[in-house]
Formats: structure tokens, C-alpha cells, sequence
């Protein structure tokens, strides 16, 4: 689905875009992303993963179902970054042709991650910047009806 279809109010833009993550019941969940570091483990960004819930029987993992919801998570995503150029960037990774559950009970999801990161020190600690930049992001989302996830962990932010 496209997220910006010519002509169209924005009041109507993010209607369709609510209805959109409604059918496809998406939330989100935040995780910090760590690398190695002498210390241990140094927390240097955030992954934003939408998940999206695969609600017809799932023939095999990447399916056109699961790229079909992809796409729309995709559209979702992009009507949600934040539009002020920062010294944080976000990209969103390619699609995953794998399997997700949350639960053993749960159907299938299909997930879209899309990272927080500095924009030039890649490996540097976090700092204001990329906490400024998660926040605005949730905000669109939540914006679009994306709640976060129950099983959804946030580390480093005092969001």
C-alpha cells in the first residue's frame, strides 16, 4: 500500500493508514541494540520492530501473504519516521523470509525492523539525540493506532 496516494487529505491519509494497521493488528516493540564492547556490552541504538499478524493459514515462510503485510508494514513505517534530518538516522532492514511467534499459541507474524542509529559514529554510546528520535517515532506510530506489544522491552530510554 502506498503511504502517500496524490491528492489525499492528510486527515484521510492517516485514517487509511489506522485501518491499515488495524486489519493487520500491528504493534511495536523496542529493543536496544547492543555491539561488544572492553566493558561488555555498549547499547548504541534502538531496533523499532512492527509486527504484524499473519492471519490466514501460512503456506510457507516469505509466502505473498507475508510480503503483502510487509509491504504494508513498510508503509506504515515510512509515514511514521520523523522528518527533521538529526545526527541520528533511521534505515529499515530488508525483508525476512522467516518465521515469527511470539508464543507457541500465537499465529505467525511478520515483522519489520527499523533501526535507530547514530548517523556517522555507528558504535558510540547512546546520547539525547537517538532517545529524541525513538520518542518521535513512537509517537507517530501511536499517532497511526500502533500500541506497543505486551512482550515489547525497552532498554536505555526513560521514554
Amino acid at each position: 500500500m502506498n503511504a502517500d496516494a496524490t491528492g489525499e487529505s492528510e486527515e484521510l491519509r492517516r485514517a487509511r493508514l489506522r485501518a491499515l494497521a488495524a486489519r493487520h493488528g500491528v504493534v511495536f516493540e523496542v529493543r536496544g541494540a547492543q555491539v561488544p564492547c572492553v566493558r561488555g556490552l555498549r547499547v548504541i541504538g534502538y531496533d523499532v520492530y512492527l509486527v504484524g499478524r499473519h492471519s490466514e493459514p501460512m503456506l510457507r515462510p516469505g509466502c505473498t501473504k507475508c510480503q503483502s503485510i510487509w509491504v504494508d508494514l513498510g508503509a506504515l513505517a515510512h509515514a511514521a519516521l520523523p522528518r527533521v534530518e538529526r545526527k541520528t538516522r533511521f534505515s529499515i532492514r530488508p525483508f525476512d523470509h522467516a518465521l515469527h511467534f511470539a508464543t507457541a499459541e500465537a499465529p505467525a507474524q511478520v515483522e519489520l525492523v527499523i533501526e535507530v542509529r547514530h548517523r556517522t559514529d555507528y558504535a558510540h554510546a547512546l546520547d539525547d539525540c537517538e532517545e529524541v528520535c525513538l520518542a518521535r517515532l513512537l509517537g507517530n506510530l501511536r499517532a497511526l493506532g500502533i500500541t506497543e506489544s505486551r512482550a515489547g522491552q525497552h532498554l536505555g530510554s526513560s521514554r
